[in-house]
């Protein structure tokens, strides 16, 4: 390991990169916690968290690791989200991956560093105009959720690079606009419906 820290940094000097290779080296490195009772022995030193949830509850000590930048939480039966989440102000990952949300979570809007949002699985229906203000949101994932519309303001989400929405229906004319309204965007698809 010290022979491949020694040859990152090398490279790092010679291509003259910038200290966010640093930063995405240094995560591979870092320690994915489980246990919330772990991570809770030393609260600042918790970036990145894997919890399985129980009767769609999440832990309230799970908002004192202010310093966390990913969050999975998948398969918990989560119906709605804690307005306390706005506490993790550093999460830039949140995985809610086959729960229970029907609606989108107006909570994510307090998260200015979320980059990455997994809702795949959920039967939210709906995808509402304010999502345009999670400003650097990058990737969306939205596999086999009820979606099927989408708000004209997706067009400003400037910061938008891949959309993930296989398994959702949606016909060929909103595939279409999608792919007009955002070109730097890539939508990963299934074959459009016929469902107008």
């Amino acid at each position: 390991m010290k022979n491949l820290l020694t040859i990152a940094f090398l490279l790092l000097i010679a291509t003259g990169s910038s200290a966010q290779f640093i930063e995405e080296l240094q995560q591979d490195y870092d320690y994915e916690y489980k246990s919330l009772e772990e991570a809770l022995r030393d609260p600042d030193a918790v970036y990145y968290l894997r919890l399985k949830v129980k009767k769609g509850e999440i832990p309230p000590e799970v908002f004192t690791l202010t310093n966390l930048r990913s969050l999975a939480l998948k398969k918990g039966k989560i119906t709605k989200l804690p307005e306390e989440i706005s506490a993790l102000q550093n999460l830039e990952r949140l995985d809610l991956t086959q729960n229970k949300l029907t609606e989108f979570p107006q909570e994510l809007y307090a998260l200015p560093e979320l980059r990455i949002l997994r809702l795949g699985k959920n039967p939210i229906s709906r995808l509402p105009d304010e999502v345009v203000n999670m400003e650097k949101l990058e990737v969306l994932d939205l596999w086999s959720t009820n979606i099927s519309r989408f708000p004209v303001a997706i067009e400003k989400m400037s910061s938008l690079r891949e959309v993930d929405l296989r398994m959702v229906e949606i016909d060929r004319d909103e595939q279409n606009w999608l792919k007009e309204a955002l070109p730097k965007v890539t939508f990963h698809f299934s074959a459009p419906c016929d469902c107008r």
